[in-house]
């Protein structure tokens, strides 16, 4: 598919896929931090500029990726560093250690 035309001077439109992304470290972290700020999802989701919905699918797990600037916006607005929410998954070790996990000692005889 051919990319639309663009007028001069006008800044090429990042494809989605490639913004960057943050990965929710853990759904309950996020609940706990928003709680803890007093905040309802609706609330959150106002003040980060997106839906209550959005909230709501982060906090059940549907969803578990977002944009790095929603994510640094959700932390923000929770007063927690955002390592404390969220990991970049472009920095995550790519390994089987889950599966391997405990196996590393085992030497065969």
């Amino acid at each position: 598919m051919a990319e639309p035309q663009r007028r001069p001077g006008e800044p090429r439109r990042q494809q989605k896929d490639s913004m960057p992304q943050l990965q929710l470290r853990s759904k309950d972290a996020l609940r706990r931090a928003r709680i803890k700020m007093r905040y309802s999802q609706g609330d959150l989701a106002l003040l980060c500029g997106k839906s209550q919905q959005m909230i709501s699918k982060l906090e059940s797990g549907a969803t578990s990726t977002v944009t790095e600037a929603f994510g640094m916006k959700i932390a923000q607005r929770l007063n927690v560093p955002w390592e404390q929410l969220f990991e970049d998954p472009d920095s995550m070790p790519l390994s089987t250690n889950s599966v391997d996990s405990g196996c590393e000692d085992q030497v065969a005889s």
